[in-house]
């Protein structure tokens, strides 16, 4: 057999065969962690070692996403980037982003030395990642620094312009002092913030922060494990860090309202809160993104849980001259996820009431997706309690609640003319609950009936197995009285 170099192939083939020789994902190339990026890409660097077509391929991959630590590793990707035919190679384009990190050193006098990489890598993102030095090995644990000590003392201006913003482990004086951080990052698109402790559990203050910019790069935030916070108090932390209301121009009351109805969906065990805005245009944000996961890896079945919640708002028309009036909440829309779907029995759902009948809103959805999915099993729960009346039936009664799977809407008319009593080849049948839903959820008029047809023989089916096990003791089978058995078609079937 001829020896093959792989040179035939194309190159979207070869870049999946060697994603799955080792046995790699390209996510790993966005985990936080940098062991396990390290760890990828020591597996991906020995098929990239077997002929120069093959490291063609794979360079972009591996060095994607670059990690500094120190003013070594300034120094030798400076040596590489300023050579005259960087940007002829392949390289040149695959660095899309680099990681500024420092851990436990609150001078960090390198850092304004990666300024000059921004110049000659104008398509790379560079994102600042601050590490405390407290670390936990069996008895051991090194102590946080202290406040002062927290964050390197250089001023972001130094640093080349920092899309991602990530600090870990630090110990800061408060919430305010998180917050002045944040701004002070001016191409900031994105920050994260794990496991950060407060010395004064205080709201953010805003008049102590930057003065607000028209406009601003930063649209999202996560929180985790930050101090003895309440996922639902992290989540509220995450809309002040991003002046949530005032981008949304939702007045302050009418926001935290929301807020507290909403996030008493998302169980304790919780850790991680995420949001996110999204603009409509013309420096104009119309939509607000929640995300809820926890962090717990002691039970995996609970690895897919999450609640996802979004919330669109509508600004008034308002004509020339005229002052603009607040946005008002127009839609919710809501994704649960949880592995133990009993759950859904008692979730506070009463506290979107005030909200949700309010002149304004237009809907409350609840979506869902395929029916192998964990959130599928968890939208049929909630279906099943509102169509059991015990949940919802205000927001029913309203006609705002709407459910939504995969592409497909089901308006407050639709849940409410769901029948329990079908008729299927003359015969009545009362369905349950359960069946309800099922046959809800089926959609089409075709899917429908042919459930309806399939429950009907299922039930046929039974019908006929019980009679033939309770007569069986006491009464001659057909057979035996030398009379032709009757076989089950159709949909007596099952």
């Amino acid at each position: 057999m001829p020896s093959s170099t792989g040179v035939e192939l194309a190159s979207e083939l070869l870049y999946h065969i060697l994603d799955a020789l080792c046995s790699l994902s390209f996510d790993l190339q966005l985990a936080e962690r940098p062991d396990e990026r390290l760890e990828w890409k020591r597996g991906l660097a020995a098929p990239g070692s077997v002929c120069k077509y093959w490291s063609e391929i794979i360079r972009p991959i591996l060095f994607g996403r670059l990690e500094l630590r120190n003013l070594y590793d300034v120094h030798f990707l400076e040596s590489i980037v300023g050579s005259p035919h960087f940007h002829e190679s392949s390289l040149a384009d695959a660095i899309w982003e680099i990681d500024l990190r420092t851990e436990g050193n609150p001078v960090a006098p390198w850092l304004h030395h990666a300024r000059p990489l921004s110049a000659r890598l104008h398509r790379t993102a560079f994102r600042y990642v601050a590490t405390g030095s407290s670390i936990t090995s069996g008895a051991t644990t090194v102590e946080r620094p202290t406040p002062s000590q927290s964050l390197p003392r250089i001023l972001p201006s130094f640093l080349p312009p920092v899309i991602g913003l990530s600090l870990i482990n630090l110990r800061l004086t408060s919430k305010t002092e998180l917050a002045r951080v944040i701004d002070s990052f001016h191409h900031l698109a994105e920050c994260r913030c794990d496991q950060i402790s407060f010395v004064r559990q205080t709201d953010v203050i805003h008049w102590r922060r930057a003065p607000q910019r028209r406009t601003t790069s930063l649209i999202s935030c996560t929180l985790s494990r930050c101090g003895d916070e309440s996922i639902s108090s992290q989540a509220i932390l995450a809309s002040e860090l991003l002046r949530a209301s005032a981008r949304l121009n939702v007045e302050g009351g009418t926001w935290d309202t929301a807020l507290a109805a909403l996030h008493a969906l998302v169980p304790d065990r919780f850790e991680k809160a995420y949001l996110s805005l999204e603009s409509w245009g013309q420096g104009a944000y119309g939509r607000a993104e929640f995300r809820f996961y926890p962090l717990s890896r002691s039970d995996p079945s609970r690895d897919r849980d999450y609640v996802y919640i979004a919330i669109d708002v509508r600004r008034p028309n308002t004509h020339v001259g005229q002052a603009t009036l607040p946005a008002y909440v127009e839609s919710l829309a809501l994704e649960l996820s949880f592995a133990d779907t009993a759950v859904v029995d008692a979730l506070p759902w009463d506290g979107l009431r005030a909200i949700v009948t309010a002149p304004g809103l237009v809907s409350l959805r609840l979506k869902g997706y395929g029916p192998h999915d964990q959130d599928y099993a968890t939208f049929k729960g909630v279906v099943s309690t509102i169509l059991a009346r015990t949940q919802l039936s205000w927001a029913l009664d309203a006609r705002k609640l709407q459910l939504q799977l995969s592409d497909e809407v089901i308006t407050s008319a639709n849940i409410l003319a769901t029948p329990s009593k079908h008729v299927v080849d003359g015969a009545d049948i009362v369905l349950e609950i359960a069946e309800q839903v099922d046959w809800l959820l089926c959609i089409s008029p075709n899917s429908r009936r042919e459930y309806l047809q399939k429950v009907a023989a299922a039930r046929a089916a039974k019908v006929v197995v019980g009679s033939a096990a309770s007569s069986s003791d006491s009464t001659p089978s057909l057979v035996a009285l030398g009379q032709p058995s009757q076989e089950i078609t159709g949909t007596e079937a099952l």
